[in-house]
C-alpha cells in the first residue's frame, strides 16, 4: 500500500525537479580558497587609509603596507597601494543580491587587513584581490 503511494510521489517530485532546474550558488571549499590565495603575486598586511564609495565608477581602497609576506619586489613596508574591488550588485529596489560564489570586499578606513593581491590587468596603478572578499581579511585589533 505504501509503495503505491510513496513511489509515484517520489517519481513525480523527481520529474518536477528536472523540469524546473535551479542554479545552486556556493562558495568554494576552504582548501581551494586557501590554495588560490597562496598563488597571489602579492600578499601584504596593512592599514586601510581610505575607501571610495562602492557606487563610484572604479571602487577601490587605499592601504598603507606594514608587512610584505610575498612579493617584496612589487611593494615594501610604508608604501601606499590602491586595491580595486568589485562592488556588490544592487537591484533597482535598493536590495543587494548575491550573484556569484565571491564574497564582496567589506573594509573601512582604519582597519588592519591582510590581502592576497594580483596586479590589475585593467589599470597598472591598482591591485585586485584574488577572490574578492575571500582574499581580504580584517585582522583583529589589539
Amino acid at each position: 500500500m505504501l509503495r503505491k503511494i510513496f513511489y509515484p510521489l517520489i517519481r513525480t517530485l523527481f520529474l518536477l525537479c528536472l523540469a524546473f532546474p535551479a542554479t545552486a550558488l556556493a562558495l568554494a571549499p576552504p582548501e581551494v580558497i586557501e590554495e588560490t590565495n597562496r598563488s597571489a603575486q602579492l600578499i601584504v598586511q596593512g592599514r586601510v587609509l581610505a575607501v571610495t564609495p562602492p557606487s563610484s565608477a572604479e571602487p577601490y581602497f587605499e592601504m598603507e603596507v606594514t608587512r610584505v609576506i610575498k612579493g617584496l619586489e612589487k611593494t615594501g613596508p610604508g608604501d601606499r597601494i590602491k586595491v580595486r574591488f568589485r562592488p556588490e550588485p544592487v537591484e533597482k529596489s535598493g536590495l543587494r543580491r548575491h550573484t556569484t560564489g565571491l564574497i564582496p570586499v567589506r573594509v573601512e578606513a582604519g582597519q588592519s587587513i591582510k590581502a592576497y593581491l594580483n596586479p590589475s590587468q585593467a589599470n597598472a596603478e591598482f591591485f585586485e584581490p584574488v577572490l574578492q572578499g575571500s582574499s581580504v581579511t580584517v585582522l583583529p585589533t589589539k
